[in-house]
């Protein structure tokens, strides 16, 4: 968009790339994991082990 002799522009979104999570809920769950390699497989496996512990 021009105004008054300068170009603008608005942006059309914005994302925040990140997880949070309970630590001291994974240290007493035992569940180890390197998160400087994991990938996305290895996410989903390491989340349902937390599910099925929160169920017990």
């Amino acid at each position: 968009m021009k105004f008054k002799g300068g170009m603008y522009g608005l942006p059309i979104g914005f994302f925040i790339y990140g997880l949070v999570g309970n630590e001291d809920g994974i240290k007493k769950s035992g569940v180890t994991f390197d998160d400087s390699k994991w990938n996305w497989e290895q996410f989903i496996t390491t989340a349902k082990l937390f599910l099925r512990l929160l169920e017990y």
